[in-house]
């Protein structure tokens, strides 16, 4: 199962980290949250301090687990904060409980990764011969901040190796831009340079991935951070988040 941590009471916040990532990276995000909502973070398969793993390792089996959760406890008006592989977690989430989720706000999510058959196959034959240097280069195109950068590799490199394989797997081979169109929630995106290097391509990038009809007022652009933005640029994210919670 995907393992679960709460704090605190009320409006329901749920926080889906991203690959080779954990709960933790939301450290931040919680400190100034926790005395108004009900916080909820996971630890995907073989990620964080979550050791268990499974023969199906994926977007949707996570996303099942969470779903299977939120009608467990009987959760409603959530939001969910997805980061990257959690940002497509959290999409397919909102398909399967749509009477249930408020908002989703995503951090550098991308949602279709397809029409590189080739490039994906070789990617991941690479993952599977070296995962350690595979895994180095893919940080380092994340942040130029060398002390975060150690921390983050330290985690992604203790995270469970199959887990990390099946969930890059799972991600080179899905498609959500459809389903990016079609929910129901309030979306909010936050895009950094570490995903679209130029703002001037920002528009036309969002819209090859299915998120063309999110209003203005609901993209967030920040030119000099890296991919982790939660945490490099934790200030003006949390001014963000708070603002978005309390509309």
């Amino acid at each position: 199962m995907v393992a679960f941590h709460y704090q605190g009471s009320g409006d329901a916040v749920l926080f889906i980290h991203g690959l080779g990532s954990s709960s933790a990276v939301w450290g931040k995000q919680l400190e100034v949250l926790k005395e108004d909502y009900q916080l909820i973070t996971v630890d995907l398969y073989g990620h964080g301090n979550n050791t268990k793993t499974s023969s199906d390792i994926s977007i949707k089996q996570a996303a099942k687990n969470i779903s299977e959760e939120i009608r467990e406890k009987e959760l409603s008006n959530i939001t969910i904060v997805g980061h990257s592989l959690g940002g497509l977690i959290a999409i397919e989430v909102a398909d399967y409980n749509k009477h249930f989720i408020d908002r989703l706000i995503l951090i550098d999510v991308p949602t279709k990764q397809t029409g590189m058959t080739l490039f994906n196959s070789l990617f991941l034959k690479m993952l599977e011969k070296d995962f350690s240097r595979v895994v180095k280069e893919h940080y380092k195109k994340m942040t130029q901040d060398e002390r975060l950068l150690g921390d983050l590799l330290e985690t992604a490199l203790s995270t469970d190796k199959n887990s990390y394989y099946q969930y890059m797997k799972s991600l080179l081979e899905t498609d959500y831009s459809k389903k990016a169109r079609s929910l129901d929630a309030q979306i909010y995106l936050f895009v950094s340079s570490s995903l679209v290097k130029d703002k001037v391509k920002v528009k036309q990038r969002m819209k090859k991935y299915g998120y063309e009809r999110i209003q203005e007022d609901r993209l967030y652009y920040y030119s000099e951070t890296g991919h982790f933005l939660m945490i490099e640029s934790a200030e003006d994210f949390n001014r963000e988040l708070l603002k978005i919670l309390s509309d």
